[in-house]
């Protein structure tokens, strides 16, 4: 009877899962910290998010000065995040340029440039429109000569988002103004970047986020205006997120002597909660 008791509880149990083989491309929440790779590529693409991020910004100008000697900038940019209380956070973004400068002679100039260290204080409660402000400061860090300021300079940063739907637009506003000189060069530059971003399915985005730049200290043209756009997809490898993007901008708008265009690469490793 024991038999018979235990083929019946058997047969009535209901047949096991087969397991779903590994994936090396995951688009899965619980290997993201309990995002989604949709939701964190809008997250990335908010500069005041609680995401921790890496990117490391590959910059290429040609034409003008540099002639057919591509000028490089790498901005490594790690997005740092703090929580200050239950309602508000500090969100720390180092800025940590290199040059690679073609030369008249042929040669080329290359080392660091001033780094920047952009602070936000930001509300920490979620909400469609995110505002987030503190102070900016340049540091006189640079050791290729053809970069260097040689100031310390300080000024406000402000940035203004809204996320609704696959939407993601804001612009982050940042001025610089020397108060401490170790040479006769002064700083003195604002920059605003306006940025729309329009999320696809499968992690895919579109959108444009130029720059405008204006150098106060410069005599004649002053503006550099950008126009162009952007494409991104985020991923995840052995459960690492990871955001790939390819822009290109005309710069309508620039200094004499400075570059028409830009092309950019961004490769991005998140770090979800």
């Amino acid at each position: 009877m024991l038999a018979v008791a235990l083929l019946l509880a058997t047969l009535a149990a209901p047949p096991e899962t087969p397991a779903t083989p590994a994936q090396p491309f995951v688009h899965a929440a619980a290997a993201l910290g309990g995002a989604s790779l949709d939701e964190l590529a809008k997250q990335l693409q908010n500069p005041i998010s609680d995401l921790v991020s890496v990117p490391f910004q590959n910059n290429f100008n040609g034409g003008g000065a540099a002639g057919l000697g591509a000028a490089y900038n790498l901005n490594f940019q790690p997005v740092i995040p703090i929580e200050l209380t239950g309602s508000w956070n500090l969100i720390v973004r180092p800025i940590v340029p290199y040059y690679s400068l073609p030369l008249p002679n042929g040669e080329r100039s290359t080392g660091l440039g001033e780094i920047i260290v952009e602070t936000f204080f930001s509300p920490s409660k979620a909400s469609p429109f995110v505002l987030g402000i503190g102070p900016a400061f340049s540091f006189p860090t640079a050791t290729n000569d053809a970069v260097a300021t040689g100031c310390f300079a300080a000024g406000p940063v402000i940035a203004a988002v809204y996320m609704e739907g696959p939407w993601v637009v804001g612009a982050l506003f940042t001025q610089l103004d020397a108060f401490a000189r170790m040479g006769s060069a002064h700083l003195d530059t604002s920059s605003l970047q306006v940025f729309l971003n329009y999320n696809l399915p499968k992690a895919w985005s579109i959108g444009t986020a130029p720059t405008f730049m204006v150098n106060w200290n410069l005599v004649g043209q002053q503006w550099t205006v950008p126009v162009g756009a952007s494409i991104a997809k985020t991923l995840s490898i052995a459960k690492q997120p990871i955001s790939l993007s390819f822009s290109y901008y005309a710069n309508v708008v620039h200094p004499e002597g400075g570059s028409p265009w830009l092309t950019r690469l961004v490769v991005t490793f998140m770090f979800p909660k």
